[in-house]
């Protein structure tokens, strides 16, 4: 069990973290750049290893009363209020774990929420421990012996900008017959590494695969803005247009048309 004076001092080197972070950033000739940002873009995914992933999948939809965004055998992610939480299905995977890094989940009633995850599978692990002023944190074990910390932090709040809020473009798509996924996803990193990676506020991408030709674009930015201009100059990449004829699609209708804008961020 983790102490209160480790869990305090563990927060102040959090803190100091955010210092010296390297980006890749791909230039528009395709090639890899190295640049350093000075800070970090912030959290982006959590995961956990579990030997059975379809049983963690039922357990972390009870345990975060929320279905996941992305399911498949290899992995299974959750969005938590704009964090992913991922099941990364692996052997052994309650060997060479511990407690040296934890991952704090905000939480309004930790106490109850505590007693709820013990009630429901997971083994003990710290108490709610007030740190200071109010501040708690507490950890469980989750079934597969994954560390699982909660917090309640009535001083941290999400910034978030009126006029600069990041959106999720959510672009689903059906394949034209005799497209197969092996060309998709060809032209996929195709496009992601000559246009999308060179685009102005593109945060990341993820290609979901719903069915067998049901496909789904998540593409993330910073500003409605740059999804837009992103978006006006597609219509003159030929990559783009490469990608798009993979798509079934009427001759009046173009691929923008099918394209929904998603705010990503909760009060």
């Amino acid at each position: 069990m983790l102490s209160a004076n480790t869990l305090m001092d563990t927060g102040k080197i959090l803190l100091g973290m955010i210092v010296g972070v390297i980006a890749i950033i791909f230039n528009q000739n395709g090639k890899i750049e190295m640049k350093n940002t000075g800070k970090s873009l912030g959290l982006r995914t959590t995961v956990y290893a579990v030997s059975d992933v379809k049983a963690a999948k039922e357990w972390y939809s009870m345990a975060f009363e929320t279905e996941p965004y992305f399911d498949e055998d290899f992995y299974v992610g959750f969005s938590i209020n704009g964090y992913e939480l991922g099941l990364l299905p692996g052997k052994d995977e309650e060997k060479n774990k511990c407690e040296n890094v934890l991952t704090y989940w905000g939480v309004n009633d930790i106490e109850k929420t505590y007693k709820y995850l013990l009630e429901n599978g997971a083994s003990k692990g710290g108490a709610p421990t007030d740190v200071g002023e109010g501040l708690m944190v507490a950890h469980v074990f989750d079934p597969w012996n994954n560390a699982l910390g909660i917090i309640y932090n009535p001083f941290f709040k999400i910034q978030t900008s009126d006029d600069a809020e990041s959106v999720v473009e959510w672009a689903p798509f059906e394949l034209k017959d005799g497209v197969n996924e092996n060309e998709l996803r060809s032209i996929s990193d195709q496009l992601q590494k000559e246009f999308l990676a060179i685009q102005k506020g593109f945060v990341k991408r993820e290609l979901l695969k719903k069915g067998e030709r049901q496909w789904v674009d998540l593409v993330y930015w910073e500003t409605s803005e740059d999804a837009d201009n992103a978006m006006s100059h597609s219509q003159q990449s030929t990559v783009c247009a490469s990608y798009f004829e993979l798509m079934e699609m009427s001759d009046s209708v173009d691929a923008s048309q099918n394209v929904i804008h998603l705010n990503p961020h909760y009060s």
